[in-house]
């Protein structure tokens, strides 16, 4: 037997903390090319794909597509998965189409005059004024710019800058 000495002793190093997926790169790669959007829009995305990459392969869009059509959740939000995918596939240069989800449509509750009324017994003289012009179909920002040159008392008229155009 030989003398071990410290050359011959190899020092082993314990596995890394995360499994390494072959798909991490790509990820990142997606992530990188969704910078330009907005900070809430990467935040999703990127919870997206982490979901996506962890419980599907993201190379193969029909496992990815079976995978979001099985979730029990809306058609919005699957939506969103694709989305993401979408984001990814088009990074990693992956042939891939979403599919036409049709969106469910939920009823538009609009106040009775009787709940705006009393919205509007209870508000201060400020928001009380703003909400009654509001109710005649103006936008917060022209009400914001309403000026006493806008108003003429003479004529009961009051002069609205639009905010799509000006």
């Amino acid at each position: 037997m030989g003398l071990i000495t410290p050359r011959s002793v190899v020092q082993i190093y314990p596995p890394l903390p995360y499994s390494y997926q072959p798909s991490s790169e790509k990820v990142i790669k997606a992530l990188w090319s969704i910078r330009n959007l907005s900070k809430d829009s990467q935040k999703t995305y990127a919870k997206m794909l982490k979901r996506l990459n962890r419980d599907s392969d993201l190379d193969d869009p029909e496992k990815v597509e079976r995978w979001v059509f099985d979730l029990k959740c809306s058609n919005k939000t699957r939506s969103i998965f694709f989305d993401a995918y979408r984001h990814y596939c088009l990074a990693n240069e992956i042939k891939w189409v979403k599919p036409i989800l049709s969106l469910e449509s939920y009823p538009v509750k609009v106040p009775t005059e009787e709940r705006i009324n009393l919205v509007l017994s209870t508000a201060t003289k400020k928001y009380s004024t703003i909400f009654q012009i509001s109710k005649h179909g103006l936008r917060p920002n022209e009400i914001s710019k309403i000026t006493l040159r806008d108003l003429d008392l003479e004529r009961g008229e009051l002069t609205v800058k639009t905010s799509k155009l000006a």
